[in-house]
């Protein structure tokens, strides 16, 4: 597999000479300028992540490092395709138990591998040094980056993308000096990363723009025969990984009957799911909406920031942006096809990383090409970028603080009613299910239950608050309070929550009430373990 361009032909003559006369025109920028670019960063980066370190679980933490802990390396509960990510999660819970804060540490520190990984990926493809290092703050200063730096259970998309861009960085190598160990490498790590998220599936279009659009140049007529063979690499682990998902007995495509999130969206859902998630990328400092959310605030917003990325694109004039668009929507296409109901923060991570590469690039192509007060004026506006990010992530810090903090006060109630082991099923009435929008107990409710030593098979049936005005719901409360308890022997207790105060409500008379609910709206309850028919094998 020989280089396909000599490395000297990487770039035109006419990008050669621009590229020095951007390096010489750098000299002319303040060092002040950049040295305050550099100590705002920081300073936001540890006002940001240092008070994240004592944070606690919650949702699917307890899932996988609590229920799963016992079960198959390669299994977890939520029977997705990831068994390296759940076996990195066992050997993290036999390493560490629930102690947080080695998780918190190996979190901030997958994010950090993520920003030199992407910063070095950006010079790789000659762009300069501060062009690589806006589009590294502006991509990870966003707040859309909050599930990453306080859930744990969300490291799995750091772990990913982290493979992904090693998986880039080999390939640039290998095309520009014919290296073995190089392709070798790109082929293991797209395996890699495909064993902690699906999305690694498109790695290898990043790999193709990487080529097309900054490595050869050259277009598909001029691409020779001999250029694509290197891609048959991954075109067989990408085979492989398709049979694994389709012979995998416990995996989401051989559950029947069961309630999920995920599984494969029809083209109109998805298609729907690619639009919502590209807007929500560019209104970054926004709370997650869907389109029916858009009304005239939202429009005027969106028409502004997009207005203004279209200028910013047209006045640098790059390749860059065609790289980015494309990347963008690669990297959306793969959640909006498996989880096309789903508008969660985290799935904008990879494709906010191509976004970006092209705002920064242009920023610095401004800064380099103006004299004076221009260049300050960009380099003023990336580092209030970097203070608004880091004050949003903040709040956002606070209230995953205070989503863990209902979380050990909900256990902490139910314990002072119920000495362990316990009994082997609960039916819970009224639990806070989220915060803001970010989970609290959600499905990890019983891992936590479990971590504090009840019962080993504990059933769980969790009806959660209504975050809006339910006249049903409050009748359920209603319904429950009105029955006392009357068999403190029973097997199954039923609490009902109000605020972090339980209060048992055990007998026929609220497991009356129950069963009545539960036939009228089955989706206001949860069951834990997850009820389903047997998979086919």
């Amino acid at each position: 597999m020989a280089n396909i361009v000599h490395r000297d032909s990487i770039y035109r003559p006419t990008d050669r000479l621009l590229y020095k006369y951007w390096a010489l025109r750098m000299r002319d920028i303040s060092a002040t300028a950049k040295r305050a670019l550099v100590v705002v960063a920081t300073i936001c980066a540890v006002y940001a992540a240092a008070p994240a370190l004592n944070l606690g679980f919650v949702s699917d933490d307890y899932i996988h490092l609590s229920v799963d802990r016992n079960k198959p390396w390669y299994f977890s509960s939520d029977h997705l395709y990831r068994p390296l990510r759940s076996g990195f999660f066992k050997l993290m819970a036999a390493s560490f138990g629930l102690e947080p804060q080695p998780y918190r540490v190996l979190t901030l520190l997958a994010y950090l591998v993520c920003a030199v990984l992407f910063y070095r990926y950006l010079r790789a493809l000659k762009m300069t040094t501060m062009a690589a290092t806006m589009a590294a703050l502006l991509g990870f200063f966003t707040p859309r980056n909050h599930e990453l730096l306080f859930w744990f259970s969300a490291v799995q998309d750091q772990i990913c993308v982290i493979w992904i861009l090693a998986l880039l960085l080999c390939w640039i190598r290998f095309r520009q000096r014919g290296s073995r160990a190089a392709w070798v490498g790109s082929v293991f790590f797209l395996a890699v990363a495909l064993g902690f998220k699906e999305i690694a599936i498109i790695a290898p279009v990043l790999a193709y723009l990487t080529d097309r659009l900054f490595v050869t140049q050259q277009s598909a007529t001029e691409f020779p025969p001999e250029g694509w063979l290197p891609y048959c690499g991954f075109a067989v682990t990408l085979i492989l990984y398709a049979a694994f998902v389709y012979s995998y007995p416990d995996g989401l495509l051989h559950m029947d009957g069961a309630s999920t999130r995920y599984g494969p969206s029809n083209a109109s859902v998805a298609a729907t799911a690619e639009v919502r998630s590209a807007l929500n990328l560019v209104l970054s400092f926004e709370p997650a909406f869907a389109l029916r959310d858009i009304g005239l605030a939202l429009t005027v917003k969106l028409a502004v920031v997009i207005g203004l990325l279209a200028a910013l694109a047209v006045r640098s004039r790059s390749r860059i942006w065609p790289f980015a668009i494309v990347w963008v929507l690669a990297a959306l296409a793969p959640t909006s096809a498996f989880a096309g109901t789903v508008n969660d923060d985290r799935y904008l991570f990879l494709a906010g990383l191509g976004l970006a590469a092209a705002i920064g690039g242009s920023v610095s192509d401004i800064v380099i090409r103006s004299r004076g007060l221009a260049a300050h004026f960009c380099i003023a506006a990336v580092c209030i970028y970097c203070i608004a990010g880091a004050m949003s992530l903040a709040r956002y810090r606070e209230v995953w603080r205070t989503a863990a903090a209902t979380t050990r006060e909900i256990v902490k109630a139910v314990e002072t009613i119920l000495p362990k082991p316990g009994p082997a099923q609960i039916d819970f009435v009224n639990v806070p299910r989220e915060i803001k929008g970010i989970a609290v107990v959600n499905n990890g409710l019983g891992g936590a239950f479990l971590a504090r030593g009840y019962r080993e098979h504990l059933q769980l049936n969790i009806n959660h608050e209504s975050t809006i005005s339910d006249p049903v719901q409050d009748q359920l409360i209603a319904g429950i309070r009105n029955c006392s308890m009357t068999d403190s022997q029973n097997d199954r207790h039923i609490l009902l929550m109000t605020g972090f105060a339980a209060t048992d409500h055990t007998g026929s008379c609220a497991g009356q009430v129950i069963a009545e609910d539960m036939r009228a709206r089955p989706w206001a309850w949860y069951a834990f373990p997850r009820r389903q028919a047997p998979p086919n094998r």
